[in-house]
């Protein structure tokens, strides 16, 4: 028990740097898959199979075996977001035309060979995350204001070679969320509320590949769920009001599947499909002593959703490599009763370039560009008709460096 809260002290060093400026979602759910800049130029197409670099130890723990030396990256993907909520209405005839919040989302990568069947890494990456933000005075400020959840996944994991042909990999999950929500509560008057939380929680992610011949690998990988109740406090200073609160938020589990094909010396394809329990969040479970601070507007009854990429690499020369991607992913929201004005959105369509540029035998830089394009999104509450319309694009950098 004293060695895992000397290891919550360490860890708690790093979350303030990467907490500052991490933490925005719009992929199904509350996801933020935008982990790795390598990856995201094929639309995360050949992830499991790691055909990209180390980074592709998110998605499989098994892809760092054979590797020469340590190896660091550094990654940081920029997602610009527009939420426009049309034809709003609700106890106010007040739209607000962007919920969108824009945000840097870094992640950090290590590993390293312990010898020549056994590889050590280390991951911290953002995997889930929630940013949308209303004016006071938008059309129904007594269901959501501001909605952030923010997190960091620290990832130790050990990569073993059985034999020539087949890997394995498994981890150590430990993550970090904190929440905030707010809205108004109204009496005879307008209140703003506020509610706090943060938590530790741990899972375990899982992975293998097989090498089917010289041109071809296919693999898969698992991440856990985890189950955090956030405690912290809530408030409703001009009413009066505090209290402590909690809120239970389920990070769900996922399993991806791929293979790659090197069809000759220039051109790799890739596919992949990523499944996601999303129909574990129901709702988000509030609970305080004072009834002024429940909040029964998080009944969200997710439903699962598939991602299903196809990637293409064309490798130019020893230099450059170009990426290329296309995926489809289904939104996690199951119907227009059940959408949250703090997480709209539906399906997407991802399309992606990248480019991949050797500047020496041991550095490599890598930029992408994602452009997802989002079906029109209808939420439909007791309080609340509204149309909504989602514009995302992610400009994604990496350094990769062995040593």
């Amino acid at each position: 028990m004293k060695n895992i809260k000397n290891l919550k002290r360490k860890l708690s060093l790093t979350v303030p740097f990467i907490m500052v400026i991490s933490s925005n979602a719009f992929s199904a759910g509350f996801e933020v898959p935008l982990h790795s800049a390598s990856a995201l130029g094929n639309s995360y197409a050949g992830s499991v199979t790691g055909a990209h670099d180390i980074s592709n130890s998110f998605e499989n723990p098994a892809n760092i075996v054979g590797i020469k030396n340590k190896e660091f990256i550094i990654s940081a993907s920029y997602l610009d977001v527009d939420i426009d909520s049309d034809n709003a209405s609700g106890v106010n005839n007040n739209p607000d035309y962007n919920a969108g919040v824009d945000k840097l989302i870094p992640a950090l990568y290590y590993a390293t060979p312990i010898n020549d069947k056994l590889a050590f890494g280390l991951n911290i990456t953002t995997p889930y995350g929630l940013a949308t933000k209303y004016s006071n005075n938008w059309a129904v400020n007594n269901e959501a204001i501001e909605s952030s959840i923010m997190t960091n996944n620290f990832n130790p994991y050990l990569s073993y070679k059985i034999d020539d042909k087949f890997s394995v990999g498994a981890g150590l999950q430990i993550q970090y969320i904190k929440a905030l929500l707010t809205k108004n509560i109204y009496t005879s008057v307008k209140h703003f509320a506020k509610l706090k939380s943060d938590d530790w929680g741990y899972g375990f992610n899982l992975g293998a590949k097989y090498k089917i011949n010289n041109k071809t690998n296919a693999a898969f990988g698992y991440r856990s769920k985890i189950d955090h109740k956030t405690k912290g406090n809530g408030e409703a200073a001009t009413a009066g009001v505090s209290d402590k609160i909690s809120i239970q938020i389920v990070t769900p589990e996922s399993l991806t599947i791929g293979v790659s094909h090197q069809l000759n010396s220039k051109i790799q394809l890739l596919s992949d499909i990523r499944w996601m329990r999303w129909s574990r969040i129901q709702k988000f479970d509030i609970v305080s002593n004072t009834s002024a601070l429940d909040n029964d507007d998080l009944e969200l009854k997710f439903k699962d959703s598939f991602r299903y990429s196809l990637g293409l690499n064309f490798k130019t020369n020893d230099k450059f490599l170009s990426r290329f991607g296309l995926a489809y992913e289904e939104g996690a929201n199951s119907s227009a009763e059940n959408r949250s004005p703090r997480i709209p959105t539906g399906d997407r369509t991802w399309l992606s370039y990248g480019l991949n540029y050797k500047l020496n035998k041991n550095t490599g830089l890598d930029f992408s560009y994602v452009h997802q394009i989002h079906t029109k999104t209808r939420t439909s509450k007791s309080s609340l008709e509204a149309e909504y319309k989602t514009n995302e694009n992610v400009i994604a950098a990496a350094i990769n460096y062995k040593f």
